[in-house]
């Protein structure tokens, strides 16, 4: 893209950006997903969170470097775009040294030997027997049971019910406005009556907050991560209402142009310790191995359709409804709000097996049809976080007197 300057060829540019795009969809698809397979399974909601965060600090060092009194100019903008280089030669440098995942090696390329002295290598003990355990069971899972089709996900009654809260939740994702904040920041500064002199600077606190998801991957493991999203939807929901008051009387009122930015900050924040770090946890913590690939797929798919929604509608919004804009925003986060809280279980510790009971009712599927299907797949050993089935759900399954409370499965006492 840098090269277009001494080339004046605006499709240097284009075919960059082009490059540029499937580098990142080739990242954000394959990065989460090596990060989660070299991580034992109480550091990946923590440490998967960091994804976020180092999205949010190339966000924030792109604006600084944009200023006009760093390389927001006519002739320092093809440096700005060449400092891609740096980042992509630092990694090439150090990838090689980067362990192979060990799941890869156990169940694509059959080498167990192998993946026993990289998860050595990775846990720091030479006592790996459990995890090696747990990977011989799911091997034996996925061989007793095939992945669903698309058809068969759109069409089976079974998972009807967590394949659309796949897609409420994605597309609560997209509804917190973080998109439509990031593309279209000036605007909403400008409607909020930012003074321009200063609008860089408040621009930076913006995006300075996508740093906290830090934090929430932290605070998941601890809260959970349905108590995480709530209050991620509920904090940029309040914010956007915070927002829209403050913009509508700024103009009688110079400082509440101030509260503002406190909104749009408010937007951000529900964010980062929300929809952005959990989005991608939650979901297939939701399925059993027969549907997560295809229903995260769909879900997927939803997120960047609203994304597109959002990046085209939202300056219509602005022409529009003004200081309201993010009123339709408000919305559908409330409604997803309520979807989750009355629809959506706490998957933090449950069992896949706790999970599709849990789902039972919704998908209205007997209880006892469940169990069967679990039992032949062999999904009874594992759980949806890689760890064994504890002694409750096991006394459950074995016992058909029982009740589910939507977040465990429990034995009538």
């Amino acid at each position: 893209m840098s090269t277009a300057y001494l080339s004046h060829s605006y499709e240097s540019v284009i075919i960059g950006r082009f490059l540029m795009g499937m580098f990142c969809a080739l990242v954000l698809g394959s990065g989460p997903i090596y990060v989660s397979e070299i991580l034992p399974p109480h550091l990946r909601a923590p440490i998967g969170s960091l994804f976020s965060v180092s999205i949010g600090l190339g966000i924030m060092l792109g604006n600084v470097l944009g200023f006009q009194q760093v390389l927001g100019t006519t002739t320092g903008w093809p440096i700005l775009l060449s400092l891609n280089v740096v980042p992509s030669l630092i990694f090439l440098s150090y990838c090689w040294r980067m362990p192979k995942s060990p799941r890869s090696l156990y169940f694509d390329h059959n080498k167990p030997e192998e993946a026993r002295k990289v998860l050595q290598r990775l846990y720091g003990t030479d006592d790996v027997s459990k995890q090696i355990e747990q990977y011989r069971i799911e091997a034996e899972t996925m061989s007793k049971r095939k992945i669903l089709s698309p058809k068969q996900v759109l069409t089976s009654r079974k998972v009807k019910w967590q394949l659309i809260s796949g897609l409420v939740i994605c597309v609560g994702f997209q509804f917190t406005g973080i998109n439509g904040i990031f593309f279209y920041l000036n605007t909403l500064l400008t409607v909020a009556g930012i003074p321009e002199e200063i609008m860089d600077y408040v621009t930076i606190g913006f995006v300075s907050m996508e740093f906290l998801g830090a934090f929430a991957g932290l605070l998941s493991n601890k809260l959970g991560r349905k108590t995480m999203l709530l209050a991620g939807y509920s904090i940029s929901m309040c914010s956007m209402i915070i927002y829209t008051l403050a913009t509508a009387y700024q103009p009688s009122v110079d400082w509440l142009s101030y509260v503002s930015v406190v909104g749009g900050v408010g937007m951000i924040f529900g964010f980062a310790i929300g929809p952005g770090p959990i989005t991608y946890v939650i979901i297939p913590e939701l399925l059993d191995q027969s549907a997560r690939p295809t229903v995260m797929m769909f879900s997927s798919l939803s997120l960047w359709v609203c994304f597109t929604i959002i990046s085209v509608v939202t300056p219509y919004l602005f022409d529009y409804l003004k200081f309201a804009a993010f009123l339709p925003f408000a919305a559908i986060l409330f409604l997803a709000i309520l979807y989750v809280w009355f629809v959506v279980p706490e998957t933090k510790g449950k069992s896949v097996l706790a999970i599709q009971m849990y789902f039972s009712k919704w998908n209205k599927i007997p209880v006892a049809q469940v169990l069967t299907e679990e039992s032949n797949n062999g999904d009874n050993d594992v759980t949806n976080t890689g760890v064994l089935l504890n002694t409750r759900d096991r006394h459950a399954v074995t016992n058909p007197s029982f009740l589910n409370d939507g977040l465990t499965v429990q034995t009538r006492l």
